[in-house]
């Protein structure tokens, strides 16, 4: 049996934006990750997103809402 894929969302940061784990068979799996910067460690994929287009493509697969994003820069 293979093991649940953990996702990890960078968006021009160090930390990641956004965390998700979907069963081994999801159907949105592949069309999430056509065309992404991404590094695959075990059952954890690493993804590295290049733009907010790349961050609306995501979060519009997986059916989340885009609020969910924290901005990397803050208004001191």
């Amino acid at each position: 049996m293979q093991d649940a894929t953990t996702l990890w969302f960078y968006l021009k940061s160090a930390s990641p934006i956004y965390t998700c784990t979907l069963p081994p068979q999801d159907e949105r799996l592949a069309q999430l990750l056509e065309d992404v910067r991404m590094i695959r460690h075990g059952s954890h994929v690493f993804v590295h997103l290049r733009s907010e287009f790349e961050w609306d493509r995501a979060m519009r697969l997986l059916g989340e809402n885009k609020a969910v994003k924290t901005s990397a820069s803050t208004a001191a």
